[in-house]
């Protein structure tokens, strides 16, 4: 099939058009299109179909499209699942070369390329390719909608055709461009790109006095519709036109060196298997290329392209690969040397420069003696010529500067393990590791055809074995190669031992090892120690006091070691949420530190680090703790011992622990698993009681079980009763929100259990109270009463009044649920009494909620939607997804009741959306329930009817409650 967007919004099936519809299921395909690849919501979809004013049905609507459009692609292509449907939305899956606005981008991409390379002609064909492709305006047939989206296609077309012009101008073909240049100033008359070079090719043509011309009309209309001057491109033209400038005359045609004057090529071979880096080659063709920063003066500078990235990154292959792609732009040869910057002995400034005036033709016995005169001369011979120096592998800006030309006709290109910041005007290409399917192509290539034909999967498993970082997966492709009876399946097994992984890393003079170590051993002593032992951590990523805590050095120190490591491209930097500065290791370098962390760490030395990592991590998440406003409630946990972080190293936790939380959240879940494999009980019993505010307030409900689980091992294993009644308890509560009753009556009993052998009053009578509700759950409302009472009695003894508050609300929602909604009223209202002025505002939502539950019951409606709002303010004020949704599923009911359908449906539908998030289907089913009936309120039973399927596809009933 053929998607069409450049033009009529059109798919073609060979020579057939599929019927797409009328405008709305086009706008639909068009907006698909045009995100290709990635899911495009309902709403954005409905916004842009219906032009801002969507109709309540737009969702079912949306269904109907979709299911149209399906019936015309299978019949195109029998099995082929266009459209695919999300979770969040809708994806168009498009194979390679189907649509045309993504050929259209490919065709301009590599026709700048080939234009900044100076291969003109393949310009022009690929930029004509490209033109090929416009069929009309582009997104013919759609809604108005779509006009930015229109107006940006049509600003590619011009800038494509641009390009396409320069490309001709720069073979010589001037006067047939003129008609059409003419044709498109017509159509534009502000745009200044092609009457500049509508200027030109007349000049070229001998026109002087009509490009002239040109101009002064350019002038005129600016002045009239704007009231600007033309632009100081159009200026410096018309001047150059005055004068007769030499620069205007078209490039003159390549011709030979002078007799006697040496032309050199010291290239290394290109890769043939390059891949993976196209955007990088344009880049750097394009900094290499520069001959025109300022359009009112001509070039005084070098051109400096730096290719920076980590060890095995690829910055050689690129820079080889993009240097080839320049040869015919420097036609006075081109100069190349490996400054060996990662070695213990960088080259020498002054013997490079001597290595390249004698390729320059000086002779060796005239080369002069000192550094300045050998600069002076080397750059005396590249005054006037072409020649392009790319310098490999630099250990710094000292040693590039004095090997830099003079004439801005020469470029220079360089590689280095570090940004060289301090090299004025470099234009920087920071390299990363390939995308998945680059690497895979790598491999395929390294491998050799059809080598991985029928091992996709196993292939793909390899490159992320190997970090996708491109030395590895060449050697393991030239591993596959040098093997021809593995499999690569073999292969993986071989890969995915870690503490081999590197061993197998290895083939002839290639060796992810060696090419690491070089930058370790330019490091300090201690920034090398910093760097084996932060290998010793499992945790995905880290905070610049987790370096401290490793290194145990100070704050200050450890930002220096970071800084370090991050220069020496040992160790990624990156900002996270609110400002952080989060660091983390490529996987191999990961593994190369746990290698070196074995062979030169004590298993003391290695212990001891670890412990004061981990007790940074329980005491930050104490900090947050009790900084968190969260309705859970339970025991009151001792300060931990150990190390603690400087002042200042959490400061962002006193403004936002959640925040801290959400950005540390992966690394505590490693630490955690960590500290158990590691038999550290003690911690993982102390850090898990700690982080139960974040997974009740954000809804983390696998990781509460994960963390509870984890703190019931730790606990079994040291014989600990009072550790494990408290895991029970936080498993219970769990299983009571996840509306397994039966699970929740035994958990919440044995922790019973443990708590009265650990001797806690305290501990037993709250489990009675959770014993209760889960009672209350179940339908058991005598024993139920029964429970909590008797808890009631016990904690007005030994509990605290928040625990105290709680059991009364959990009274008065039994009390709901028996009818005696009075009595279940004052207790509510006796849980606000008793938590007093100094209550947790959460609390007093939860307990509010509660009550409006009730006054809803008891027909007050508009005094429940007064206290569901509130409670929904408080509720997200402090980040609380699953009690706001609680609170929008009451204020909802409140409102229908009321009778405001619409106020109602706004709500339900948030709620229904935070469930969906938290992942509940209950809790989904049953707000699907309540919009069922909003719907039919408001007369959309055909929205009524989409509700109440989706509600029996999630509980199997058919009219759900």
């Amino acid at each position: 099939m053929e998607f069409r967007l450049l033009g009529p919004v059109e798919v073609r099936d060979g020579d057939r058009s599929l019927k797409l519809g009328g405008q709305k299921p086009r706008t639909l395909l068009a907006v698909l299109a045009l995100d290709a690849g990635h899911v495009v919501g309902p709403a954005r979809l409905a916004e842009l179909i219906w032009e801002d004013d969507p109709p309540a049905t737009a969702s079912t609507q949306i269904q109907g499209y979709v299911s149209a459009l399906r019936k015309q692609f299978v019949m195109a292509d029998p099995g082929r699942q266009v459209i695919v449907t999300e979770p969040a939305g809708y994806r168009l899956d498009v194979r390679p070369g189907e649509l045309d606005l993504t050929v259209f981008e490919q065709r301009t991409a590599e026709a700048a390329q080939a234009l900044a390379a100076g291969r003109s002609e393949d310009a022009t064909a690929a930029y004509r390719e490209a033109q090929e492709l416009w069929h009309g305006p582009a997104l013919g047939g759609v809604a108005g909608t779509l006009e930015p989206a229109r107006d940006r296609l049509e600003e590619r077309r011009l800038t494509a055709f641009e390009g396409r012009i320069e490309a001709d101008l720069r073979l010589g073909r001037d006067e047939e461009l003129v008609t059409e240049l003419r044709d498109v100033v017509a159509a534009h008359p502000f745009r200044e790109g092609p009457r500049g070079q509508l200027m030109l090719a007349l000049y070229r043509a001998g026109r002087a006095a009509e490009a002239l011309t040109v101009y002064r009309e350019a002038r005129t209309i600016l002045a009239e519709e704007l009231g600007l001057d033309p632009g100081p491109e159009l200026q410096r033209l018309e001047k150059a036109i005055l004068v007769s400038d030499p620069t205007l005359e078209p490039p003159p045609s390549a011709a030979p060196d002078a007799p006697g004057v040496p032309l050199p090529a010291q290239l290394p071979p290109d890769i043939l298997d390059f891949t993976g880096r196209a955007e990088q080659v344009v880049e750097v063709c394009g900094a290499l290329g520069r001959r025109d920063d300022d359009p009112d003066e001509p070039p005084t500078a070098v051109a400096v392209a730096l290719i920076a990235g980590r060890a095995g990154i690829g910055k050689t292959s690129l820079a080889v690969h993009a240097a080839h792609r320049m040869r015919s732009a420097f036609l006075d040869g081109q100069l190349h040397v490996n400054l060996h910057g990662a070695q213990d002995r960088p080259a020498d400034p002054s013997e490079v420069l001597a290595r390249f005036l004698r390729a320059l033709g000086v002779a060796p016995a005239r080369v002069p003696e000192t550094v300045e005169e050998r600069g002076e001369l080397y750059r005396s011979r590249l005054a006037g010529r072409r020649v392009l120096v790319v310098l490999d592998n630099a250990a710094d800006e000292a040693q590039v500067r004095p090997l830099l030309p003079g004439e801005p006709g020469c470029a220079v290109l360089v590689t280095s393990r570090w940004r060289l910041a301090g090299l004025e005007g470099a234009r920087l290409v920071d390299l990363e590791i390939l995308e998945p399917d680059a690497a895979f192509q790598l491999l395929e290539k390294a491998a050799g055809p059809g080598r991985l034909a029928d091992e996709r999967q196993a292939g793909e498993e390899i490159v992320r074995l190997c970090g996708y970082l491109p030395l590895a997966v060449r050697i393991a492709g030239a591993k596959l190669a040098a093997n021809p009876f593995w499999s690569a399946a073999h292969l993986v097994g071989l890969l995915a031992d870690e503490r081999h992984r590197l061993d197998q890393l290895t083939i002839g003079d290639l060796e992810v090892r060696a090419t690491l170590a070089l930058s370790y051993h330019g490091l300090s002593e201690q920034e090398q120690q910093a760097f084996r032992r932060l290998g010793l951590l499992e945790a995905p990523d880290f905070a610049p006091w987790t370096v401290a805590a490793l290194a145990d050095v100070s704050q200050a120190r450890a930002g220096q070691l970071v800084d370090a490591l991050v220069r020496a491209r040992l160790l990624d930097g990156a900002r996270g949420p609110g400002g952080t500065v989060r660091f983390r290791f490529h996987d191999l370098l990961r593994l190369y530190a746990r290698e070196l962390a074995r062979r030169d760490e004590t298993p003391e030395e290695a212990s001891a680090a670890l412990a004061r990592a981990f007790d940074g991590w329980c005491h930050g998440a104490e900090k947050a703790s009790a900084l968190t406003q969260s309705a859970s409630f339970g025991i009151v946990h001792l300060p931990a011992d150990g190390w603690r972080a400087e002042d200042g190293a959490f400061d962002r936790m006193a403004t936002d622990p959640l925040g801290w939380y959400e950005t540390e959240w992966p690394a505590l879940l490693a630490v955690l698993d960590q500290a158990l494999a590691q038999e550290r009980y003690q911690l993982v019993m102390a850090l898990g009681g700690r982080l139960g505010p974040f997974f009740v307030v954000r809804g983390r409900f696998d990781d509460w079980r994960h963390i509870a689980e984890h703190s019931l091992t730790a606990a079994r294993r040291v014989g600990d009763p009072f550790r494990q009644a408290m895991a029970l308890r936080a498993l219970a509560e769990l299983s009571l929100m996840r509306h397994r009753v039966d699970d929740a009556r035994s958990q919440f009993e044995q922790a019973i259990d443990c708590f009265r052998k650990a001797g806690s009053r305290f501990g037993a009578a709250l489990c009675g109270s959770g014993l209760g509700a889960a009672l209350t759950a179940g339908g058991d409302l005598d024993a139920a009463r029964e429970r909590l009472e008797a808890a009631l009695v016990e904690l007005r003894e030994v509990g605290d009044p928040r625990t105290l508050a709680w059991t009364l609300s959990r009274l008065g929602t039994l009390h709901r649920d028996r009818g005696d909604l009075d009595r279940a009223a004052e207790y509510q209202l006796e849980a606000v009494r008793v938590l007093g002025d100094d209550a947790m505002p959460v609390d007093v939502a939860a307990f509010r909620e509660r009550l409006a539950f009730v006054r809803l019951r008891q027909g007050t409606p508009a005094e429940a939607c007064e206290l569901f709002e509130q409670t929904v303010v408080v509720r997200r004020a402090h980040r609380d997804r699953f009690g706001e949704a609680f609170s929008l599923c009451g204020l909802g009911e409140a409102q229908q009741a009321l009778g405001r359908p619409s106020d109602a449906l706004d709500s339900l539908t948030s709620a229904l959306r935070r469930w969906r998030e938290l992942e509940l289907p209950v809790e989904q089913a049953s707000t699907l329930a309540l919009l069922v009936g909003v719907h039919t309120d408001l007369g959309d039973e055909e929205s009524a009817e989409a509700m109440r399927a989706e509600a029996e596809k999630l509980t199997g009933d058919p009219d759900p409650e």
